[in-house]
């Protein structure tokens, strides 16, 4: 198993692809929805609840096939049976983790929504979420649905995918899916949908 032939996603889809077409729209769609529901799988195809909680590209692999598949399971936990959350010490990758979880210790289903969002947008853009600088005054999610509303989808995707939409339906497909980031990237896990309902949303477009 390996991604894009040799190495981790961070370093293949920002910045190092040998042409951006190598990851066309559908492509990258597709590799979300398989987060998505890999994500979604620990969620609710165990006994208790797995959440992977510091879930970055660099734990993203491709088969030659473009097929994803989650690694780096050190930090993950499992909500205890009939609880809605867990407390823990607070770890992971700086400036990706999830903001509740940041101050309070706290674990939900959506911390790895919110985790999600932050992957399928680095994804989309070929950038780095810190490298993005969406916004100094406002919540990313809040930044998001800024350039939606404007139309401003070149401030949030890769050159590659810019060309492909141009002028057809799959703008539309981008702009729901954007949409749809953004609600994963709210501040408060409570505005997030669930996974579930995430991979539900990205395969109606596959």
């Amino acid at each position: 198993m390996n991604s894009l032939k040799e190495d981790a996603l961070p370093i293949k889809f920002m910045g190092r692809l040998k042409t951006t077409c190598e990851l066309r729209w559908k492509i990258r769609l597709k590799i979300g929805y398989e987060i998505a529901n890999a994500l979604a799988y620990l969620q609710n195809g165990f006994h208790t609840p797995v959440i992977h909680r510091n879930l970055s590209a660099r734990d993203v692999f491709l088969d030659e096939n473009y097929v994803a598949k989650i690694s780096g399971f050190f930090l993950s936990v499992s909500i205890p049976e009939g609880e809605e959350h867990l407390m823990d010490a607070i770890v992971g990758t700086n400036g990706y983790s999830e903001p509740e979880y940041m101050v309070s210790g706290k674990l939900t289903k959506t911390t790895d929504v919110f985790l999600f969002g932050v992957l399928f947008l680095e994804l989309l853009a070929n950038r780095r979420w810190l490298d993005m600088k969406l916004s100094v005054s406002k919540h990313p999610s809040e930044k998001v649905s800024d350039h939606c509303r404007d139309g401003r989808m070149d401030k949030l995707l890769d050159e590659g995918i810019l060309e492909e939409i141009k002028g057809n339906r799959k703008q539309q497909e981008v702009v729901e899916v954007l949409q749809l980031i953004s609600r994963c990237l709210a501040s408060k896990g409570d505005d997030r949908p669930d996974i579930v309902d995430v991979a539900t949303a990205l395969k109606k477009f596959l």
